[in-house]
């Protein structure tokens, strides 16, 4: 899996001057975003990526077919977003 910064992350909203920031819990500005939108969905990748992981989880310990998603065609959306999150190549 790809090293990314750990959650939980929060904003700092922008202002006339400055744009707006994401921070680690304890402070740290790991990046900037010009707009309010981008930085609380960047602050919330963390906990996406975690509820997403547990969704699926939760399906496939549920022994629901997940083999083709042809049924949950958000489980085959999800696996691709979480590959992606990971750094792992997405097939199309």
């Amino acid at each position: 899996m790809t090293n990314y910064t750990p959650g939980p992350l929060w904003m700092s909203p922008s202002t006339p001057k400055l744009a707006a920031g994401i921070h680690t819990a304890d402070g740290a500005c790991i990046g900037t975003a010009h707009r309010d939108e981008d930085a609380r969905l960047w602050a919330s990748a963390p906990a996406l990526l975690e509820a997403l992981e547990v969704a699926l989880n939760t399906v496939e310990c549920a022994s629901i077919d997940v083999q083709t998603g042809a049924d949950l065609p958000w489980y085959t959306l999800a696996k691709k977003a979480i590959a992606k999150a990971e750094g792992r190549e997405v097939a199309s």
